[in-house]
């Protein structure tokens, strides 16, 4: 087995934990609880010497290893499924000379709000006069160009995210809708066009006066159907979704309403890996029976629990997040060249007082795909969000650890 060593360029002081605050790159445009550190990022691209290969992160994200690479001078693709990640991807992308000024765009924002159909998602929380106001700005947005059209978006995020705050509890993955129409929010047609001004004007002055090297591409899709050529990547960096129950739809509810879209009812809830929601006519013995077998000593060990549902709903789950990352390492293995590396950050979790070591049953399984082990590095994990669910913290669980795993394609 290969040690840190064997990166020669490899800072190893640098870890994946992102700082409480981090302005790399615009990363503070929208902070995105998600993923790792940009210098991180930078430094494990940095370690390896393939300029002309290109870096792929299957769960972009917000776009850090995109970016990295992209300041490396490297060639890069990311790939996301929720629009969301994927339009704070773009904004960070931008360069301010780039982004016309609000003003060029506002005589179509500005126009008189009209009230909109019970159906608009943003009516959750605002009233229709409010919420017919905001998706006149979302129709600009729509109809701009890049950069214009994602820093627009990124703007809009703020202005409700900001608006909708008495919504937010102690939990940030989860944000509740008015209970009765006495809660909808109703704001001035000139105030939402104040701020709608401001934070955009804020989102420009984050962005970095220059970037250098190529722009990545950034596409809209599944990790485990990648839109890419058999062979083609050099470098995979990322950091899939945890088995941790964190419905990433619902956290980004208000976003997903600013682009027209009801987290709880939308097929986009059902698609994300790590979904709580269940896909319906899944034959899940047959999905499980396809799993390796370390995967499947887990599942069995979720379904023998006593506790209850543990045999229904919950082991339903466990078996659509792994078939799901199976589905994803697969495509992986598919896409990288021989020889191609991998390093990919993973957090470990609990179903009630069940290990789930997800680095090691990556290890694993990537090995049985071909994948060597160069390194696995532990690295304690004090800040998680899993933390916030006092009904967990009966069951009895050791520390958790994030994982970087690094490979190599072998064959």
């Amino acid at each position: 087995m290969a040690t840190v060593a064997s990166y020669p360029n490899l800072d190893s002081s640098i870890t994946p934990k992102r700082p409480r605050r981090e302005a790399a790159e615009a990363a503070d445009v929208y902070p995105y609880y998600a993923g790792y550190s940009y210098a991180w990022a930078l430094s494990r691209l940095a370690a390896h010497d393939d300029s002309d290969g290109v870096v792929l992160d299957p769960w972009n994200g917000s776009g850090t290893s995109t970016l990295a690479a992209s300041r490396l001078s490297r060639k890069s693709v990311g790939v996301e499924l929720s629009p969301v990640p994927n339009s704070i991807a773009q904004a960070r992308l931008a360069r301010p000379e780039d982004v016309r000024p609000l003003r060029d765009l506002q005589e179509h924002g500005s126009t008189n709000g009209a009230a909109v159909g019970s159906s608009d998602p943003l009516e959750l929380w605002f009233q229709s006069s409010t919420a017919g106001r905001l998706r006149r700005w979302s129709a600009v947005a729509a109809a701009a160009r890049q950069p214009d059209a994602s820093v627009m978006l990124v703007a809009l995020f703020r202005v409700v995210k900001r608006l909708t705050k008495s919504f937010e509890g102690s939990n940030p993955t989860w944000t509740r809708v008015a209970r009765d129409p006495y809660e909808l929010l109703s704001v001035a047609d000139a105030d939402i066009d104040a701020a709608v001004i401001s934070e955009h004007e804020s989102v420009v002055a984050a962005l970095p006066k220059s970037r250098a090297g190529a722009d990545p591409v950034l596409l809209l899709a599944s990790a485990t159907a990648l839109p890419l050529r058999t062979g083609s990547v050099r470098h995979i960096l990322g950091s899939p979704p945890y088995l941790t129950r964190l419905d990433y739809a619902v956290a980004y509810a208000r976003e997903l309403a600013v682009l027209g879209i009801e987290s709880r009812q939308s097929h986009l809830r059902t698609r994300l890996m790590g979904t709580t929601r269940i896909r319906k006519n899944a034959d899940w013995e047959d999905e499980v029976g396809r799993l390796p077998e370390s995967l499947q000593v887990v599942t069995e060990s979720i379904r023998s629990h006593s506790s209850k549902e543990s045999g229904g709903y919950y082991l339903k789950q466990a078996f659509q997040y792994f078939a799901d990352l199976a589905a994803s390492m697969k495509e992986l293995t598919r896409v990288a060249v021989a020889g191609g590396t991998l390093d990919i950050v993973l957090q470990d979790s609990y179903y009630k007082d069940i290990h789930i070591p997800l680095a090691r049953l990556c290890e694993d399984f990537l090995g049985s795909l071909g994948w060597q082990t160069a390194t696995l590095e532990s690295i304690p994990s004090p800040r998680l969000l899993t933390t916030l669910n006092s009904s967990a913290w009966k069951n009895t669980k050791s520390d958790i650890h994030e994982s970087v795993l690094s490979m190599v394609k072998a064959w």
